[in-house]
């Protein structure tokens, strides 16, 4: 990153603290035990973002911003504008509600729509005083 100016985005589930015993399973977008169906589940553990900070905060020409959740991201990135288009040129009612169950998925919080809003994480990483934060979606 310092050599060549370069940035890093790391998305991926996780805290910014550790966590213990994250191992989990995942299967048809369910959470499941990682030894039902051995082979056929996928298994994932949280990432600690906490970490990743604190060994890119030891070089110092190195900019850790502020990690955000995906809704953050995607909303800084102009999603619901998106959507509104998407939704004034939907041409029925089964695609209003598949574009809406899709946004809502992608920005929720809720349970209810299986949302990612909070699981997803953003971590930018970038040479110090090469970006300023309003280029970023990473700024409040």
């Amino acid at each position: 990153i310092e050599k060549y100016n370069g940035a890093a985005l790391i998305i991926d589930y996780g805290e910014n603290y550790p966590q213990s015993n994250s191992i989990q399973g995942i299967k048809n977008h369910q959470y499941t035990s990682i030894f039902t169906e051995p082979g056929l589940v996928d298994i994932t553990s949280l990432v600690d973002f906490s970490a990743l900070c604190r060994i890119a905060n030891e070089n110092d020409k190195i900019k850790v911003h502020p990690i955000i959740n995906q809704t953050h991201f995607l909303r800084e990135l102009g999603i619901a504008e998106r959507f509104k288009s998407l939704m004034n040129n939907a041409k029925n009612d089964d695609e209003i509600e598949q574009l809406t169950s899709e946004f809502l998925r992608l920005t929720s919080n809720k349970k209810e729509h299986m949302g990612m809003g909070d699981h997803f994480k953003y971590m930018c990483v970038t040479k110090k005083d090469t970006m300023k934060e309003e280029q970023l979606a990473f700024w409040e």
